[in-house]
C-alpha cells in the first residue's frame, strides 16, 4: 500500500520503513508532516476500497521534535474525523515522548514499582520479617523484573528514579533511617545497582542483534549508531560503560 506510492516513510541506513505492525495494532512513519498526510489519504482509499473502518478514537497521532521552541500545533484527520495528537504514549508497554528520551517510560516505571512495593511490603513483613534473603527474593522477582521493561533501549544510561526505588527499599528492609546515604546500604547489602544489570542487558541485546541478523531494521539502526561513535549520545554511552567496568574494546566491538 504505501511502498507504491512511496510517499511518507522513515529512512534507516538502506532500509526504508514506512509500517510497524504487531498483532492487530498498525503504527505509521513519516519523516515530514507532508509525507505523513499523503500516507493517511492512501490509507483512506485503501480502507474504503477493502470496505474497512478505522476506529479514529482509538487512533493517536505523535510528532517527534528536536530542540526547544513553542510546540507547533499540527491537525490530523482522518477522512472528516480529527486525530488527536499526544506529547506521550504507550506502545506495546514502552512510554515514548516528543522529545524522544526515555524520561516518560522511566516515570512510568517508578509508579508502578512504588505502587508494588506499597502493596506487597505488609505482606512480605508478615511472612518474612527480618529475613533479608527473602525479602530481596521478593522485590528481584516482584519489583525489578517490572523495572527492568525496556532496559535494553534504556539500560545504557542511569536512571536515577529506579536506582532510588531499590535504595528506599533497600533501608526499608534493614530498618535505617530514610537519610542513610545510599553508598553505605548498597556496600552493607552487597548489591549491585540497577544501572549495572540494565547496562548488560542493552549489551546483551546489541550482541544478539549483530550475531544473529534476525532483524534487518535494527542491524540498521545499530549501523547509524556506529556513525556517532567519539560524539554526541554515543560518546555519553561509552562513558557510562567504561565507568561501569566495560572494556573500551568490548564497546567499540559492538
Amino acid at each position: 500500500m504505501f511502498r507504491k506510492g512511496q510517499a511518507g516513510g522513515v529512512v534507516v541506513g538502506k532500509e526504508k520503513v514506512w509500517s510497524l505492525a504487531y498483532a492487530d495494532d498498525l503504527v505509521v512513519l513519516a519523516r515530514e508532516e507532508k509525507g505523513m498526510k499523503e500516507m493517511l489519504g492512501s490509507m483512506e482509499k485503501y480502507m474504503r476500497r477493502k470496505k474497512l473502518t478505522v476506529n479514529v478514537e482509538k487512533s493517536k497521532m505523535m510528532v517527534f521534535r528536536k530542540g526547544g521552541g513553542r510546540r507547533k500545533i499540527n491537525e490530523w484527520r482522518w477522512e472528516k474525523d480529527k486525530i488527536e495528537e499526544l506529547e506521550e504514549f504507550k506502545y506495546l508497554g514502552y512510554v515514548m515522548n516528543e522529545r524522544n528520551t526515555t524520561a516518560a517510560h522511566v516515570r512510568e516505571l517508578v509508579k508502578k514499582a512504588n505502587k508494588i512495593i506499597g502493596t506487597v511490603w505488609g505482606i512480605g513483613e508478615r511472612k518474612f520479617g527480618h529475613d533479608f534473603r527473602r525479602s530481596i527474593m521478593m522485590f528481584d522477582s516482584l519489583v525489578k523484573s517490572v523495572m527492568m521493561y525496556g532496559a535494553e533501549i534504556w539500560g545504557w544510561r542511569e536512571q536515577e528514579g529506579l536506582e532510588g526505588v531499590q535504595g528506599k527499599y533497600l533501608k526499608w528492609v534493614l530498618g535505617v533511617d530514610r537519610e542513610t546515604p545510599g553508598y553505605i546500604v548498597m556496600e552493607e547489602t552487597k548489591r549491585d545497582g540497577i544501572r549495572i544489570e540494565s547496562g548488560k542487558r542493552a549489551i546483551r541485546f546489541e550482541e544478539r542483534v549483530i550475531e544473529r541478523g534476525e532483524c534487518r531494521i535494527l542491524q540498521e539502526c545499530l549501523k547509524e549508531k556506529r556513525k556517532e561513535i567519539g560524539k554526541g549520545v554515543w560518546k555519553e554511552r561509552e562513558a557510562y560503560f567504561e565507568r561501569n567496568g566495560y572494556a573500551g574494546a568490548e564497546i567499540e566491538r559492538m
